[in-house]
């Protein structure tokens, strides 16, 4: 008889786990989502950080170009009065947009300028795509600035009505920087730009035909700053696009195949239609 309560109770002990159990496996369990709309948020603001970065470093690149222009404008203030200067000239001639850091106008020629805020060793010629900053171990490619700027003449020329003989086409950099390049062209230091200038005092323009000339000047130039803007944008679509063709090893100028070439000084890349197409890209090591 002692052993029946304790099977009693052996039975409901049993029953209530089993009962216990069952409710367990009933029941619903609420699973944790991960809270998705946070980890966008987050992600969204981490893009906008970056953005805010990149813009922050363009628009220091940016600063460093206007002192730089700024610098050159100041000393050409100091010319005599019979020469007219003009600073950043933005053109807009026949759908197509040109930038000129100074354009000056006087008897003796029309000086265009390309100022460059550089520091370090530059490296460069006068055929080639690029050239290089050295700054340490660090190289920094740049396009050619001596092309850049016989673009802008070319831009003028076609406006003025002039002769190339009566332009002086200029690459001034900064004092900080080492001129390390073997050209034929006017690349000179901001320090030698006014000397330079006054150098050449052979009279090659009336003075009639100076004031056309600016007035000519003062017509195309563009005062818009959204038009100005879309400038440089274009100007960086057309490098990235340029650099993009380099890349897969297709001319940009002509749309040959680009070969690699061992020179003077080191091995650079061609097109295959030389000498019709001259294009040229020295290759960093």
């Amino acid at each position: 008889m002692a052993i029946l309560p304790l099977l009693l109770s052996f039975l409901i002990i049993l029953f209530l786990c089993k009962k216990d159990r069952k409710k367990r496996k009933q029941k619903k369990i609420t699973k944790i989502k991960p809270d998705y709309t946070t980890y966008s948020q987050k992600s969204s603001e981490v893009c906008n950080e970056v953005e805010t970065v990149k813009s922050k470093y363009k628009s220091f690149s940016q600063v460093l170009g206007e002192i730089g222009e700024e610098s050159v404008a100041s000393i050409l203030r100091t010319l005599p009065k019979d020469y007219v200067v003009f600073n950043d000239v933005y053109l807009e001639i026949k759908g197509k947009s040109t930038q000129i850091d100074h354009v000056v106008i006087s008897r003796y020629g029309v000086f265009i300028i390309e100022t460059k805020n550089y520091t370090g060793w530059i490296f460069g010629n006068d055929t080639s795509e690029y050239w290089t900053q050295t700054i340490y171990e660090d190289k920094y490619k740049l396009r050619n600035p001596l092309r850049q700027n016989y673009s802008h003449l070319k831009t003028l020329q076609s406006i003025f009505g002039i002769e190339e003989r009566f332009y002086f086409p200029i690459v001034a950099f900064h004092d900080r920087a080492t001129l390390k390049c073997e050209t034929n062209g006017n690349v000179m230091y901001f320090s030698e730009l006014k000397d330079f200038i006054l150098s050449k005092h052979i009279q090659r323009l009336s003075d009639e035909l100076v004031n056309r000339l600016s007035a000519i000047l003062m017509y195309y130039s563009v005062k818009n700053e959204n038009q100005k803007q879309e400038h440089i944008l274009k100007v960086k679509q057309d490098i990235a696009n340029k650099e993009s063709l380099v890349e897969k090893g297709i001319c940009p100028k002509c749309g040959g195949m680009l070969i690699h070439r061992q020179g003077k000084y080191g091995e650079f890349i061609s097109c295959i239609n030389y000498p019709s197409c001259r294009f040229t890209q020295n290759i960093n090591r």
